[in-house]
């Protein structure tokens, strides 16, 4: 996916509980701020590395178990001035299957109050 079309893919607002599960360390609990097919935005008290791959368990994309797990790596990392010790984690999805894609799409394509479209 080019930089232009990555920005011009719907993005939908949210406020929903991850968990992010990293290959070396500890779990990391945090708050999905916003998801694309290409990635997601999160927040969470942990700082995570640029360029970590990591899996996504998001839950509130199926009610069955088990929950999806979405491989994606860290494009960015912020530390946020409010709340103070939080920090923005920009994530890339990372070679989702057919059906994990599928799944997303099929999530987004249900959220169509709280769209938002960004501009390069």
């Amino acid at each position: 996916m080019s930089e232009q079309d990555r920005r011009n893919t719907v993005r939908v607002r949210l406020d929903q509980p991850v968990v992010v599960y990293r290959r070396h360390g500890s779990d990391v609990n945090a708050r999905c701020d916003n998801l694309s097919i290409g990635g997601t935005s999160l927040l969470c008290e942990t700082t995570l590395y640029q360029g970590e791959p990591v899996l996504v368990e998001m839950r509130f994309l199926q009610a069955e178990d088990p929950p999806p797990r979405l491989p994606a790596r860290v494009r960015y990392v912020v530390a946020l001035t409010h709340p103070s010790g939080w920090t923005r984690l920009g994530l890339q999805f990372d070679r989702l299957s057919v059906d994990q894609r599928d799944l997303l799409e099929r999530f987004l394509n249900e959220q169509p109050v709280r769209r938002v479209r960004l501009r390069a």
